[in-house]
């Protein structure tokens, strides 16, 4: 669990890559399940949040690599 956090901290990309990973799950989701109630924004906001927790990354951390 340090070593997710430790990258994510010590590169500038992770942030906005786990985003667009994470959105365009979001994205596939919506397509796959034709529910235009998931909404891939709000998918990927929930998605990083449970990346979030259960690699217990700080999210100070993960806003500044997504900067």
């Amino acid at each position: 669990m340090e070593a997710v956090n430790s990258v994510i901290t010590c590169s500038a990309t992770v942030g906005v890559v786990l985003s667009i990973i994470m959105y365009g799950f979001g994205v596939w989701l919506r397509d796959k399940t034709k529910i235009d109630a998931l909404n891939p924004l709000l998918i990927s906001i929930a998605s990083i949040i449970v990346f979030l927790l259960v690699f217990h990354v700080d999210y100070k951390n993960y806003e500044q690599s997504a900067q």
